[in-house]
């Protein structure tokens, strides 16, 4: 054989080829050596292709697996067998607490009673504060008004929570307090100008401070009842042990300084928050809003590793598990959390650098095929790394610090590993969270986002207590129906005290043109506004005072 004809055939499936292909008529000692000379050439590539790197992928004909694969950052993965049988419970997840509703709420929470328990979240010292600031706002902008009552407030905010219950949220107040049309609910309750004054008079902080709390804290102008909230929250409940971390997009598109755009959010625009649920109950219990620049993070801590490592620390040291999606999942964050023994189970993406190459790994592998690698921290294998071919061009790389070695369950159809499946069980807590306070949301048109925080904050509070009431009461009580009898007991009737907030209305008169002339020229703005003593109609820029009655500025002065 040539010279040309072994350095053209490398590959042993191209020299058998070729062996085939030689003609048969050759014969004599020539044909011996031509089949002797061929063999050994197969054997030389061979020894070749042993001779390979055995940390490198392999190749489109061979079926060996690497044993020890190495990332970008240095991250040495080595690969672990499938396992069948667990074994002993790893110390990380032995669960250390008394999971459902605490003494607190159980005291707290009376039979039929669904308000009792939206107490429990929506407290006298809220509702103070908020009354408080309310006044401050009324007393500096109307001085004839007479201030809100703690009772007016729960009423009003009964008004709101029906409007979500009713799905009227979108629907104009007049409409709501049309007498033919109308519920009755809402004007038996109050009068449309009372509603409607103590939505646009709401305050949640002090405005003498406000200045000077803004440049500390972005959130300021809600951040006290925010975090009364958050403290009522976590002070009735504790969760199960699967955890879910995500984030949810508050639609709001008032002039907020930090509005998130997320072209994948059914709304595009809103204010974002980072919530922690009980996957299993799907209960509230830690959330962070996002304001942008965090000036309290620590230098060199991305995001995604601080809001976790926030939202879960009143939960430290008890066993507890979190799921998360790829943009908080990385080896940083797991081993932070292993560190506080607390586990991790999410989707890591592939571009990070302590991630391995597995795509050429997975390309020639079957569909539902899977590989499992592992690391070590401390001395101990305890992160593992699932590479699954879900699809024809669609890898899934799923990060777990809670199985250090991972079953296959070749029962089901597509052969989902045991991280998988636990991953697709435990990271909807927030999605299902986020579409349950969206269908009965009572959020409304406003132009203030304290406003719209607050409404979130009454849709939060009204799940998380109709959470609360079926467990303490072990009533099958639907949430609707929870949700109508808060209104019922929120908006009692009180025929014991009259409740004036506004001065007496006079008759709305139809707009005219304005009838003050200015340098000889006459107004062409319209409005209902009527000097008393003059009974000249004057718009806005014209009016000398205006209190119960109205005085145009050439008979105030």
């Amino acid at each position: 054989m040539t010279e040309a004809r072994r350095t053209r055939y490398r590959n042993p499936e191209e020299i058998a080829r070729y062996l085939q292909s030689l003609p048969a008529e050759d014969s004599g000692d020539s044909e011996d050596e031509e089949v002797l000379d061929a063999a050994n050439i197969v054997q030389n590539a061979r020894e070749e292709s042993d001779e390979s790197d055995t940390d490198s992928l392999p190749d489109a004909g061979n079926n060996e697996v690497p044993q020890r694969m190495v990332a970008r950052d240095g991250t040495e993965w080595r690969r672990i067998s499938d396992n069948q049988n667990r074994g002993q419970t790893p110390r990380l997840n032995i669960f250390r607490a008394n999971i459902g509703p605490t003494s607190y709420a159980t005291r707290g929470i009376r039979m039929h009673s669904p308000l009792s328990a939206f107490r429990l979240f929506v407290d006298e010292p809220m509702l103070r504060s908020i009354q408080r600031h309310t006044n401050s706002h009324i007393e500096a902008t109307e001085s004839s008004a007479i201030p809100v009552t703690l009772d007016h407030l729960e009423k009003f905010i009964g008004l709101q929570i029906a409007r979500g219950v009713l799905c009227a949220s979108n629907t104009s107040v007049k409409a709501l307090w049309e007498k033919q049309w109308g519920p009755p609910i809402f004007s038996n309750t109050m009068s449309r100008s009372s509603f409607e004054f103590t939505m646009s008079h709401m305050r949640f902080d002090d405005s003498q401070r406000r200045q000077h709390r803004l440049r500390e804290d972005r959130f300021s102008l809600v951040s006290d009842i925010w975090d009364s909230f958050i403290s009522n929250c976590q002070r009735c409940y504790i969760p199960n042990t699967e955890l879910t971390i995500d984030e949810q997009l508050f639609p709001c598109k008032t002039r907020c300084p930090f509005t998130q755009y997320m072209a994948s959010k059914p709304d595009k625009f809103g204010i974002k928050f980072w919530f922690l649920v009980d996957n299993d109950s799907k209960y509230l219990f830690n959330a962070r809003p996002y304001l942008g620049r965090d000036p309290t993070r620590r230098p060199g801590t991305d995001v995604p590793l601080d809001v976790c490592m926030k939202l879960m620390q009143p939960l430290y040291g008890f066993g507890y598990n979190v799921t998360t999606d790829n943009y908080f999942s990385s080896l940083k964050l797991a081993n932070a959390l292993a560190e506080k023994k607390t586990t991790l189970v999410g989707t890591i993406r592939r571009q990070r650098r302590e991630v391995p190459d597995g795509e050429a790994l997975m390309k020639q592998r079957s569909l539902y095929d899977s590989e499992v690698y592992s690391t070590t921290m401390n001395g101990r294998d305890i992160t593992s790394l699932t590479i699954y071919k879900a699809k024809k061009n669609k890898t899934i790389y799923l990060l777990s610090t809670m199985h250090p070695s991972v079953s296959i369950d070749v029962q089901h159809s597509k052969k989902l590993p045991e991280t998988i499946s636990m991953y697709n069980r435990t990271k909807v807590g927030v999605d299902v969270l986020d579409q349950m306070s969206r269908y009965f949301t009572c959020k409304s048109g406003t132009r203030r986002w304290p406003m719209a925080v607050f409404f979130n904050i009454l849709d939060i509070s009204s799940i998380n207590a109709w959470i609360l009431y079926k467990e303490v009461t072990g009533q099958e009580i639907s949430r609707r129906e929870f949700l109508l009898q808060l209104v019922m007991e929120m908006c009692r009737p009180n025929e014991t005290q009259t409740q004036v907030y506004l001065p007496v209305q006079r008759d709305v008169a139809p707009r005219h043109h304005c009838q003050v002339s200015e340098n000889g020229q006459t107004c062409k703005n319209k409005s209902n506004n009527m000097c008393v003593q003059c009974s000249f109609f004057c718009c806005g820029r014209h009016i000398g005072s205006k209190s119960v009655t109205v005085f145009c500025v050439n008979c105030n002065n």
